[in-house]
C-alpha cells in the first residue's frame, strides 16, 4: 500500500496532541495520530517543551506548523520518558 509507506508519502495524520498537568513539575502528553514518523512524537514533544519554557511563542509554532520544515521547530526530545501505550492494527 503506497500510502502507508513513510518514503513515499510523508504526511501523518494527528488526531488530537493532549496536554494533562500531572502536578507542578509533571505533565502527560498524549497523541493520536494514524501513524508516526521516525522521531516525530519527540520532535513534538521537544517543541511543546520549548513553548512551555518561553523560547517559542505560539506564533512560533503556528509559523514552523505552517511551513512543515523540521528545521523551525523545538528540540528532539530524548526518549527516556516517553512510552508507547498502545497500537490499533486496521
Amino acid at each position: 500500500n503506497k500510502s502507508a509507506d513513510p518514503l513515499k508519502n510523508p504526511f501523518c495524520t494527528l488526531y488530537s496532541f493532549n496536554i494533562h498537568k500531572l502536578s507542578a513539575n509533571k505533565i502527560r502528553l498524549t497523541l493520536h495520530g494514524n501513524r508516526f514518523l521516525y522521531k516525530m512524537v519527540r520532535n513534538l514533544v521537544g517543541t511543546i517543551v520549548d513553548l512551555g519554557l518561553g523560547k517559542l511563542s505560539l506564533k512560533d509554532v503556528e509559523k514552523l506548523l505552517s511551513k512543515k520544515q523540521r528545521l523551525y521547530a523545538g528540540i528532539t526530545a530524548p526518549a527516556k520518558g516517553l512510552l508507547l501505550k498502545k497500537v490499533h492494527y486496521f
